[in-house]
């Protein structure tokens, strides 16, 4: 089979966009890891959930009485993490979300006299 000029030109023309895409794109690690724990004792509730999603990582952690929990989320290109501890009469929430371009952390604390309650959070994209 002979090719004229022209279509060889083409042929040419296709295989060099074809090439250029496939040097032009960034491969993207499809990898998440997620880690999550609760403790609690003597009548104390704890609560945790760690969520990786393709670039979006996104933790929460609660706990009530004598208990405390925590969650981790990692992806290729965002983190998030959440941990919080209550002793007594405490209540404490964390929730850490991140995403390329964006995250949020935010921690709820609350005491009655004799309780303690401490909580962290982060999102880093």
């Amino acid at each position: 089979m002979q090719f004229s000029k022209l279509n060889k030109k083409r042929i040419l023309f296709i295989l060099l966009v074809v090439s250029m895409m496939v040097f032009a794109t960034q491969p993207f690690a499809a990898s998440a890891q997620t880690f999550a724990g609760a403790s609690s004792q003597n009548g104390g509730a704890a609560f945790a959930n760690a969520q990786a999603v393709g670039g979006i990582a996104s933790t929460t952690a609660a706990s009530i009485g004598n208990a405390s929990a925590f969650g981790l989320a990692f992806t290729p290109v965002s983190s998030a993490g959440a941990a919080v501890a209550t002793n007594g009469p405490a209540a404490a929430y964390a929730q850490g979300f991140s995403m390329p371009g964006f995250s949020q952390s935010n921690v709820w604390v609350a005491t009655l006299p004799g309780g303690s309650a401490t909580g962290a959070a982060f999102g880093n994209p």
